[in-house]
């Protein structure tokens, strides 16, 4: 009588394990298919202590180390990409910039940040570009001006020229050669 007492509770703790074991697995299953790794890693290693012998728990464990591995990877080439943007924009190096975001839009399609930043730098190359060709415009009408020797709109189109691209030494010593032509023609006459 006592060994059937022994079986029946040895069967009772095993159905107990069986029944433990399933509501593991089916939690893991449902954290796993949420793509909740964390969750269902506790979940899959719950099964395990309770079923040893069981490799599909350990199969996921597994799979999950490697799926956790390349996502930590993702995010560090994602954070490098954007930390290389970042430092290039603020530079105002907008073409590496621009590839960098490029990447980590790539890397991380559901974030905002890198196309938010893509399209600032599209703003900003329009932007330039117009400046750019305003400028050529400028001084290719103000050299033009300058041969026909016709020096007061050669030294307006250089004063345009100069406030576009201040930083640009050309327009200034064009200026500076007219301002001279143009005292020693006021000296002549």
């Amino acid at each position: 009588k006592t060994k059937l007492i022994e079986i029946t509770a040895l069967l009772a703790g095993i159905a107990e394990i069986n029944t433990a074991y399933d509501a593991a697995i089916a939690s893991a299953d449902q954290y796993f298919t949420e793509e909740n790794y964390t969750s269902a890693k506790a979940e899959y290693e719950r099964a395990a202590q309770l079923k040893p012998e069981e490799s599909y728990p350990q199969s996921k464990l597994t799979e999950i180390t490697t799926l956790l591995a390349g996502i930590a990877e993702i995010h560090a080439s994602y954070d490098a990409a954007i930390a290389a943007a970042d430092q290039f924009f603020t530079a105002e190096n907008y073409a590496s910039a621009k590839t960098e975001y490029e990447k980590a839009a790539q890397l991380k399609p559901e974030e905002s940040y890198p196309q938010s930043k893509l399209t600032e730098i599209t703003t900003l190359l329009s932007g330039i570009a117009e400046i750019n060709a305003s400028y050529d415009a400028a001084i290719t009408s103000a050299d033009q001006f300058f041969t026909d020797e016709n020096y007061e709109s050669a030294k307006a189109e250089y004063e345009k020229a100069l406030q576009l691209k201040p930083e640009e030494s050309y327009p200034q010593t064009k200026l500076i050669e007219i301002t001279a032509l143009l005292a020693g023609i006021a000296e002549i006459n």
